[in-house]
């Protein structure tokens, strides 16, 4: 059963709801594109609001967030004494091992692959789902350019390996360990992974749960593995999750990606850590305020949405003062959010419209086959065809309508669509996965030869 977090005002906990006022402008001048903020401190939520048309009951894919809860588990195992970070993935892994046995995984331990340290120098993750049906056996018969543990490359096939450690030791995959040992005692109760072909998660990516339960998560790493009278993760192993474990400052040119790397998480600047998954997924842990800062979103440059918590956010509980107007203001603006829909500005034939794409861009988009516009009252009638299949939204303009749009991938399910005449004769419509951070987008041109393109605003990763 879902259990909340306890909701209080900013200026009961000393926050400042001018700062955080400020940091909603700064978004909008920004433009970017963010889904949901929550704002803990002392682990109560002093700030919490969802871009129309996304909601709080929504789970949305995490991405490598994902890998901070993946290493909970590992935590959890460890504290149940079925292995150790000392221990060598070989020994743990020993029907995947290749025989005889490689120089490289008689040292290739745990701790290496928590910390990013397998030796490789690269992502091994394009090699590893081409070399064969078992992308773990594979990372384990791809031989690292450096002795494990000496150099830093982030790089989903440690992830991946420590997923399969925790299902070969377990018998479960990491979500169905989770849920009796964190998931249940956090009070999530929605919480979906996504698995390779060999029947075990991702781990480094693909799991799905509330923007609530990625703040909980952050305060369950800020409280070192407690919760409530219960320690549910060794306190010690949080503890290394928090402690740069390998230098980064040579790989990486943003500031916050060259602070180290501990297990599964980031360091940041401002003594701060973070797990963060691709298009600004956020749980950032802020020890010295006794603050957790939850997001999500669709956004590329990651460090610009960090250095807008920096500048705004940060100081919110460093000065803040009485409430007062901008308190009042904060809950108006939270209660507001939208995602910008789709300005009408023209107009379209009195006649249906249909076209088959004339161009596409990105995964899956190819599974479009046919899009008709019918003229409505107030708006219009939006058909796809997706995979053999048809799919109706009655679209008010200057709106958001709900609907489903399975077929296009996996995850994509839930959405909700935006459309209008942008111009006469020309037509588009934003489609919102509110499972996962993406956006698809149809543009229409009328005229001598009509035109009808398929893309994302920003393409899904592999999944």
């Amino acid at each position: 059963m879902t259990s909340p977090l306890p909701r209080s005002a900013p200026s009961e906990l000393n926050v400042d709801a001018a700062r955080v006022v400020d940091f909603l402008d700064a978004v909008d001048t920004a433009e970017m594109d963010l889904h949901s903020l929550m704002i803990l401190r002392h682990g109560v939520v002093v700030a919490e609001g969802w871009w129309a048309p996304y909601r709080g009951s929504d789970v949305q894919l995490l991405y490598s967030l994902s890998k901070t809860f993946l290493a909970m588990a590992v935590g959890m195992a460890i504290g149940e004494g079925r292995f150790s970070t000392e221990d060598l993935v070989a020994d743990l892994l020993p029907d995947l091992t290749p025989r005889p046995v490689p120089d490289h995984l008689r040292q290739l331990r745990v701790r290496h692959l928590l910390s990013m340290a397998s030796g490789h120098r690269e992502e091994t993750l394009p090699r590893i789902v081409t070399m064969g049906p078992d992308p773990v056996r594979n990372f384990l018969a791809l031989p690292p350019d450096e002795p494990p543990g000496s150099v830093f490359a982030y790089n989903q096939g440690n992830s991946l390996a420590l997923s399969q450690i925790i299902t070969s030791t377990t018998g479960q995959r990491v979500v169905d360990y989770l849920r009796p040992r964190l998931f249940d005692p956090l009070g999530i109760d929605k919480a979906e992974w996504l698995s390779t072909s060999t029947g075990i998660d991702q781990g480094f990516s693909g799991l799905h749960v509330t923007t609530e339960s990625v703040a909980k998560l952050g305060q369950l790493v800020l409280q070192n593995g407690r919760w409530g009278s219960e320690q549910l993760v060794p306190a010690e192993f949080v503890a290394e999750c928090r402690r740069p474990q390998v230098g980064n400052s040579r790989q990486q040119i943003h500031p916050d990606w060259r602070e180290g790397y501990g297990y599964q998480m980031w360091m940041c600047r401002h003594g701060a850590q973070r797990g963060d998954g691709a298009f600004g997924q956020l749980a950032v842990v802020l020890p010295d305020a006794d603050a957790v800062i939850a997001c999500t979103a669709q956004v590329i440059d990651m460090q610009a949405e960090l250095d807008l918590i920096w500048q705004h956010l940060l100081p919110a509980f460093r000065d803040s003062r009485p409430a007062g107007a901008a308190e009042q203001e904060l809950t108006g603006r939270l209660e507001r959010l939208s995602t910008p829909s789709v300005t009408p500005g023209g107009h379209g034939p009195e006649r249906p419209v249909e076209l088959s794409p004339t161009s596409v861009e990105g995964p899956f988009t190819d599974r479009v086959e046919l899009v008709r516009i019918e003229p409505q009252p107030g708006g219009t009638r939006l058909v796809l065809t997706v995979s053999g299949n048809e799919h109706a939204f009655e679209v008010p303009t200057g709106r958001w309508r709900d609907g489903a749009l399975p077929g296009l991938h996996s995850p994509f399910g839930a959405v909700s669509v935006s459309a209008a005449w942008v111009a006469d004769g020309e037509y588009h419509a934003e489609i919102v996965s509110r499972r996962t951070p993406h956006r698809l987008q149809l543009r229409v041109r009328l005229g001598g030869r009509p035109t009808l393109s398929v893309g994302w605003l920003a393409p899904p990763l592999g999944l």
